[in-house]
């Protein structure tokens, strides 16, 4: 993802590396003190907004993993029932058997 923003004489791009995943910006301005606000501005950007959204795209990504675990979960107990019941006391336990020589 490739941003590139022209105006007069100040130029913005910025970079997103997929694989390091980084972004890179870049401002270059023939006026020194608006590449110093611009770069203030930037990072009290990311500092405040990123995070917010980081976390909101994290949420909305666990939501269906959480259900699916949840709906696991009930079915495991599910069947834990019938086991038990099913189980003879008098068995040998299944842990026994693979550590028998």
């Amino acid at each position: 993802m490739q941003l590139l923003v022209l105006h007069d004489e100040i130029e913005v791009k910025s970079n997103y590396n997929t694989q390091t995943q980084q972004i890179n910006i870049t401002v270059r301005s023939p006026d020194t003190p608006f590449i110093a606000y611009a770069a203030s501005q930037v990072s009290t950007l990311i500092q405040q907004e990123f995070p917010a959204r980081l976390g909101h795209a994290i949420a909305n990504s666990l939501f269906p993993i959480e259900l699916e675990i949840n709906q696991q979960q009930q079915v495991l107990q599910q069947l834990d029932q019938p086991i038990a019941q099913v189980r003879d006391p008098n068995s040998i336990d299944p842990q026994q058997i693979r550590t028998a020589p």
